[in-house]
């Protein structure tokens, strides 16, 4: 601060400082003087900065300051150090990388810095359970998640933000799986006593696995990797005993059906050009769905067969929560997916109909064939009649629920109140426009704006 030390020299002291700091902890065996001395060692960039602005030096001194600390709380098993180290950590680093970080100056170091970190974490963690034979918590799996997922997210931002790296995103995903296939090849080989590990852990692989391939071509892995961690997350809770795992996953379900409405808010909004046009079920964004359908057949299935092993009163109150949620959040986007895909079809075909008219004094204006919105709701209503007759009878037939007779019936009641409504209206539109076809010099008007009121009165009788 005088200027009485030159900077290096001043360093130099402070790791001295630094290393009696841990030589005094450990002679009075107290954590809080570890805590002062290593923690505090963070600060020491900070306060000798000549606002130079080197992130390379500073993260090296911190990966070295880590390795300090997770060997000492692996020594003396102060867990503390080990949380305190991972928390300031991923802190000072995300902080750097919100203000300071510049793409094309700071990409290389920056990505092998996050992977230092990582692996001393991840290393550290690994070492607890099979050097010390610790017990798996529930802090254990939060920890291990926040790691992996911190690393991700982080490593995914560089990337998409590099001319390069954005095209190895699915190859970075990638690597993340086989990171944790090493590492649950070696847990399987060990053979833990306790499994939670190595099935958290091989879950890690299975996920960064899937979602690997819709990285590399689409955006819509934010749903993908949060529905097949919740069904992964539900299958260990139920299956092995693991009520935490199951508790995890009831806040991803609701985020990756958060995730898939925002998914599809984006992509069937995009119809306003031709290169945004999607094509009727061969599109990312119903692709999506199914992968998202199918994460939640599976969680039905296993909610299904499976009985929670918690206390009696906990389990009967999950048990309920469950049996309506995942059949309602099945059936829900069963039934929108494919009701968005036709809406779609018959809005593209509406706008795509657009005919610019010139006048005599030369002003423009745009007509559109109207009766395609006509037909758009027509043919909902014939899907909403034909998914409700599809689902009694299968409720009927097989089931035999009574709750999802009951909603069905609920559902067809008003279902047929629109029909006989709005419905019936439309049909009356489509017929006047077949009548009167003059109404429209620029566009065909066929028998079917008649013969839809027969299809439509069918779906309607088998409902």
């Amino acid at each position: 601060f005088y200027g009485l030390f030159p900077q290096l020299m001043t360093f130099a002291l402070m790791l001295v400082f630094t290393v009696f700091g841990v030589v005094a902890a450990f002679n009075y065996n107290k954590q809080v003087i570890a805590h002062i001395g290593l923690v505090g060692a963070y600060a020491v960039p900070f306060l000798l900065s000549n606002d130079s602005g080197n992130a390379t030096v500073l993260f090296s001194y911190m990966a070295i300051i880590n390795v300090g600390i997770l060997v000492i709380s692996l020594k003396k098993y102060w867990k503390p150090l080990f949380y305190s180290s991972f928390i300031f950590t991923w802190l000072i680093y995300g902080s750097w990388a919100a203000i300071s970080y510049k793409s094309d100056e700071h990409f290389t170091m920056a990505f092998v810095f996050i992977t230092v970190f990582f692996v001393i974490f991840y290393a550290t963690f690994l070492a607890y359970k099979l050097i010390k034979s610790e017990k798996f918590l529930k802090s254990d799996v939060v920890l291990l998640l926040l790691n992996s997922f911190i690393l991700y997210g982080l490593g995914y931002g560089l990337l998409e933000n590099h001319e390069t790296g954005k095209e190895l995103l699915g190859v970075f995903t990638l690597a993340n799986a086989i990171i944790h296939f090493v590492v649950s090849a070696i847990l399987f080989k060990k053979k833990l006593a306790d499994r939670n590990l190595f099935y958290l852990v091989s879950g890690l692989v299975l996920i960064f696995l899937t979602i690997a391939i819709p990285v590399q071509l689409d955006g819509n892995w934010v749903t993908l990797i949060w529905a097949l961690e919740a069904a992964l997350l539900f299958w260990i809770g139920r299956t092995k005993s693991g009520s935490f795992y199951e508790y995890l996953s009831y806040p991803l379900m609701i985020l990756s059906l958060l995730s898939l409405t925002h998914d599809w808010g984006i992509g069937y909004n995009n119809h306003f050009s031709d290169e945004t046009n999607l094509k009727p079920i061969i599109n990312s964004y119903f692709l999506t769905s199914i992968l998202f359908l199918a994460a939640f057949v599976f969680i039905n299935w296993v909610n299904g067969k499976t009985v929670r092993s918690s206390n009696a009163a906990t389990s009967n109150a999950f048990t309920k929560i469950m049996s309506f949620g995942i059949p309602a959040i099945l059936l829900g986007v069963m039934y929108a997916s494919f009701y968005l895909e036709i809406e779609h079809y018959w809005q593209v075909l509406y706008l795509d109909s657009e005919v610019v008219v010139k006048s005599q004094d030369d002003y423009g204006y745009s007509e559109y064939n109207y009766d395609f919105k006509d037909f758009g709701t027509i043919w909902l209503f014939n899907y909403t009649l034909l998914f409700l007759s599809a689902l009694a009878f299968v409720n009927i037939k097989k089931l035999k629920k009574c709750v999802l007779g009951i909603a069905t019936l609920s559902f067809a009641l008003i279902t047929c109140l629109l029909f006989l409504t709005g419905g019936l209206y439309m049909l009356s539109e489509l017929r006047e426009s077949y009548i009167d076809r003059s109404v429209s010099e620029y566009y065909k008007i066929g028998f079917i704006n008649v013969g839809i009121r027969y299809v439509a009165f069918a779906f309607f009788t088998i409902l």
